[in-house]
């Protein structure tokens, strides 16, 4: 099991720019990675769960029970700093799928 941790503000960052194609259902960032395409961009919308007071909820209720679920997979969890390239974390997981230390 993989725990993603990773700044605060940095959550708040990526959630709060991420947006979705009512027509597809596919979700975009518009700040990391938008679509190329101005039709799609131009119709996305933002989700109700993006807003900043609800991720701030949610993260204080994950916050709460972090620890039971640190404790709970104490034995097969392993930690990975996702405020890094995505090339970077692909290559943290995968190494410890191809060399599991469980």
């Amino acid at each position: 099991m993989c725990l993603f941790e990773q700044p605060e503000s940095e959550i708040m960052r990526r959630l709060q720019h991420r947006r979705v194609d009512p027509e597809t259902g596919i979700e975009y960032n518009v700040e990391i990675k938008a679509p190329e395409d101005p039709a799609i961009l131009a119709r996305l919308i933002a989700l109700p769960d993006d807003a900043e007071a609800t991720i701030k909820s949610r993260l204080q209720a994950y916050l709460h029970q972090q620890h039971h679920i640190e404790e709970a997979y104490k034995d097969m969890l392993f930690t990975v700093q996702a405020d890094q390239p995505i090339e970077q974390v692909t290559e943290v997981i995968s190494d410890v799928i191809l060399n599991p230390i469980f």
